[in-house]
């Protein structure tokens, strides 16, 4: 067993020995994973090995964190075969009424229990829970209970199986089964049956920045986040979609999930939504965007740009205080705290703003209410959230979707991990829906912000395209 001390903004926090601490991305500083329900199972530098033992499986699930230099990204989740589906209309589309089913039902096993609640909240659900309107998702808000998974730790090269006791001896039979298995080759071919093609015009975008502004300078909000929608018709394996992206742009917080037959998430979001653990909150978010390229001297001024940019750094700021507004509902009175400011990360494809802001919840919010207290994210709304939603809604022409939602992992130890579902495809009913947005404010330039949506999903596209 491994037990650590962690250092959290001035205070140290002495956590309980456990046989994996986790410190960064998909996996937070300290899911608790009891050792007797762990067994050490073969390491692979590459998740797709273990993954692909199990796609074909019902309510397959990955969690995709790829190691770093910096460290983050360290775990990787591979799991199928939910015990049991929480699906947000069975709650009259009530978030709040959903994530505490989850909570409970995650909360009666034993203290010591390992199991994990994974799933995706939508924006449309967001919306409607906001706005008090109806709002029609592509697939409405899911979850699935997990008994098992499989995790691996790149920093320590190590892997383990980890199955609750509750799970079923069929389940457990099968997993073992398919991890014993001789390596071989999962039929993950796809086709896309044309290029992507946007929802709108060039000049419809550009139109709604317009009327952004004009909204903005009417005193009627500072920022709004608007988004384009791309689709094209495809067939085959939707996981295999997953693997041609997942080399191409990478991101800390990558996700696959099906938990349902004709629907999957496709994502690869570098964007952490909230991060609970022990009580201590922590959301970053993105704001400003600039391209990376392979010429050093071009990529530096790049950076450069993005970091001397008035309006990146007061559009990022704008979100901060939002948050801290969100996160002060939530918090002890005098703990939330911005611990980072306007940092300058870069990534595969493109250079971001990312800022970090903390707090100590209040005794009586548990993970799940948080969640859906701050939810939508503002990186992606803009501010003040509740009119910008408005806006949103006002001006796209087609659902969001999971894009600008959130996929999630949560245990019965207070643990959550979530992310901002950018950078994110869905497949649904066999058309693949891509989004690409960007937060307007005052200072934005209709064609510079059109620009952006399209470096944010043009890596995608290509890849998708040229197959």
């Amino acid at each position: 067993m491994l037990c650590s001390t962690l250092q959290t903004r001035g205070r140290n926090l002495r956590l309980r020995s456990v046989l994996c601490q986790f410190v960064a991305k998909w996996s937070s500083k300290s899911l608790k994973i009891h050792s007797p329900h762990c067994h050490p199972v073969p390491y692979s530098n590459d998740v797709t090995l273990w993954a692909r033992r199990f796609a074909d499986l019902e309510g397959f699930a990955v969690l995709d964190s790829r190691k770093r230099d910096n460290d983050s990204g360290r775990y990787d989740i591979i799991t199928a075969l939910p015990d049991r589906y929480f699906c947000v209309t069975d709650f009259g589309g009530d978030a709040a009424r959903w994530i505490s089913a989850i909570e409970a039902d995650l909360n009666a096993s034993p203290a010591e229990s390992s199991r994990m609640a994974i799933g995706f909240l939508d924006f449309e659900t967001a919306a409607a829970n906001t706005l008090n309107v109806p709002c029609e998702p592509l697939q409405p808000a899911i979850a699935g209970i997990y008994s098992w998974y499989v995790l691996q730790d790149h920093s320590e090269e190590r892997a383990w199986l980890v199955q609750d006791p509750c799970v079923s001896a069929q389940t457990s039979t099968e997993v073992r089964r398919r991890m014993a298995a001789a390596d071989k080759k999962m039929e993950l071919k796809y086709h896309i049956d044309h290029k992507f093609t946007a929802d709108i015009s060039s000049g419809s975008y550009r139109s709604m920045v317009a009327e952004v502004r004009a909204l903005i300078a009417a005193g009627d909000c500072y920022q709004a986040n608007i988004a384009q929608r791309f689709q094209c018709s495809y067939s085959g394996s939707e996981y295999g979609i997953y693997e041609a992206l997942r080399d191409v742009a990478p991101g800390d917080y990558a996700a696959f999930l099906k938990l349902g037959s004709n629907h999957a998430v496709i994502s690869q979001s570098p964007e952490r939504f909230l991060s609970i653990d022990a009580g201590f909150i922590r959301s970053q978010p993105i704001k400003g965007t600039r391209p990376r390229f392979r010429d050093q001297k071009r990529d530096n001024d790049s950076a450069n740009a993005l970091l001397s940019s008035t309006k990146d750094r007061a559009e990022n700021i704008m979100i901060v205080d939002l948050l801290r507004n969100d996160l002060g509902k939530l918090c002890k009175t005098g703990t939330v705290e911005v611990t980072e400011l306007c940092a300058l990360y870069s990534y595969d494809n493109v250079h971001h703003l990312v800022s970090r802001i903390e707090g100590e919840l209040k005794p009586e919010v548990t993970p799940g209410a948080a969640f859906i207290a701050a939810f939508p994210g503002g990186s992606i709304t803009g501010a003040p959230k509740k009119r910008s939603v408005e806006i949103i809604k006002s001006l796209e022409t087609g659902s969001r979707g999971v894009y600008c939602g959130s996929v999630f992992a949560m245990s019965s130890n207070g643990w959550l991990e979530s992310s901002i579902a950018i950078r994110t495809l869905e497949a649904s009913n066999g058309v693949l829906y891509c989004w690409g947005g960007g937060g307007i404010t005052w200072d934005s330039v209709p064609e510079e912000e059109f620009s952006e949506t399209m470096d944010k999903v043009a890596g995608f596209m290509r890849a998708l395209d040229s197959q």
